[in-house]
């Protein structure tokens, strides 16, 4: 994955102003866990086209691991606002309030996730856990198998 992420690096470089560039580069960044990387190209890529929703979404996963979740929160509603179809953009919203204990707003964000994309893993995971949390285990056992 080194050499992808250096070619993707190298490309960022070469081509400065291209916002899908940065967009990918942070993409692959962010898969490989590497938040130092990451950092630096969805800020540049949202600069560069304000309007891609996907961008957002990048920069508000950045915002999140670095513990920044108010601005991730506002990143991830950005980006719905541009697009609001975006399934990742509802299942970390919902992952924010459910860190939060915000149970309630939690569900409805994972399950307008699922809505969108009933086959997104990660939002019946979350949702599942949020209904244990809640002792409502038949409800988790549903949404979990």
């Amino acid at each position: 994955m080194n050499v992808a992420a250096d070619l993707y690096h190298r490309a960022a470089e070469l081509r400065p102003h291209d916002f899908h560039t940065h967009y990918r580069t942070a993409l692959l960044y962010l898969q490989v866990d590497n938040l130092n990387e990451a950092e630096e190209h969805p800020g540049k890529a949202v600069t560069l086209k304000p309007d891609f929703a996907p961008a957002h979404l990048n920069l508000g996963v950045v915002f999140l691991q670095r513990g920044k979740t108010e601005e991730g929160r506002k990143t991830f509603l950005e980006a719905l606002r541009l697009d609001p179809r975006l399934t990742k953009a509802y299942y970390n919203l919902g992952v924010v309030h459910l860190d939060e204990g915000r149970l309630d707003e939690a569900e409805e964000f994972l399950k307008k996730a699922l809505s969108l994309d009933p086959g997104h893993q990660a939002s019946y995971v979350r949702l599942g856990n949020l209904y244990v949390k809640q002792r409502r285990f038949p409800a988790a056992l549903e949404v979990l198998n």
